[in-house]
């Protein structure tokens, strides 16, 4: 089943992450259709416009460039021309909900933010486009990419018996139909939920099962500690993962918070990234 994914595009060709995740992760590029969509800065947001806001002509220069460098990057890559669409929005809200906005709209099946750096207050105060968009009511998960190593293969599934635990767990299934390049690793770090892990793990195998993934593909691993944020990372890091995926809110809609008051354990490990995609239901 073909995979429709809308692509956030940077001005700037070294903060392409997006573009450069999706190049590496899908072996079989036929049945992925993927939008563009590049924003236009608004006044005092972009550093290249400081006192002002850009003119018309600006901005046709800037979304021509910056679609341009992406579409360019993903052909090279062996995308199919046909199946690479391209979108130049002018920002009415904030760029966090135009994005959204068309991810509704276009009932797309994720949508991909390239991850820039930013610093603990401004992650905070969620002031990041990626942190606007995770907190916003959306039906379809997030894809946040930064520093992406090429040479990964393979999901880290965080399952934690909740709803979006279950979500995402479908949503990798989907995903990895048809790309034999990546296997799925279930991780569950056990806490004060009642169900056995082996249920909560259960669960998301058959999820997987239901969308033609082998039962080859698929393995199962336990963490340890209190801190499961680090726990992930730990794991991540160790199995040089293509991608981390996870539910948003945890078991209960609560749970799996981050000791450090900085919001959920999936906030903590975006700020974190290093060498892997992180998919949020």
């Amino acid at each position: 089943m073909e995979k429709h994914l809308l692509v956030t595009v940077s001005d700037s060709p070294s903060h392409m992450h997006g573009v450069r995740f999706l190049s590496s992760f899908f072996g079989d590029k036929s049945q992925v259709k993927l939008t563009l969509v590049h924003v236009t800065p608004s006044r005092g947001q972009d550093p290249g416009f400081t006192e002002r806001g850009p003119t018309a002509k600006e901005c046709e220069l800037l979304e021509d460039k910056a679609l341009r460098n992406a579409g360019r990057l993903l052909e090279e890559s062996g995308f199919p021309q046909n199946k690479t669409l391209c979108q130049y929005r002018t920002k009415a809200m904030t760029t966090a909900k135009d994005i959204l906005q068309e991810a509704q709209k276009g009932k797309y099946d994720a949508v991909v933010l390239g991850r820039r750096g930013t610093t603990r207050l401004e992650e905070a105060l969620g002031s990041s486009v990626s942190m606007q968009v995770l907190e916003q009511e959306r039906s379809m998960p997030i894809w946040i990419c930064r520093h992406i190593d090429s040479s990964r293969s393979g999901v880290l599934l965080c399952v934690d018996g909740s709803e979006p635990s279950l979500r995402i767990a479908d949503h990798v299934g989907f995903i990895l139909e048809g790309q034999t390049d990546h296997g799925v690793t279930l991780f569950h770090v056990p806490g004060k939920e009642t169900e056995p892990a082996e249920g909560i793990c259960s669960q998301a195998r058959e999820a997987l099962l239901r969308n033609g993934i082998d039962s080859s593909r698929i393995a199962d691993k336990r963490g340890s500690g209190h801190n499961v944020a680090k726990a992930i990372q730990k794991e991540a890091q160790k199995g040089e993962y293509a991608a981390v995926a996870m539910g948003y809110s945890g078991s209960g809609h609560k749970g799996w918070r981050d000791q450090f008051g900085f919001g959920s354990v999936s906030k903590k490990l975006s700020y974190d990234l290093q060498g892997h995609g992180l998919w949020i239901s």
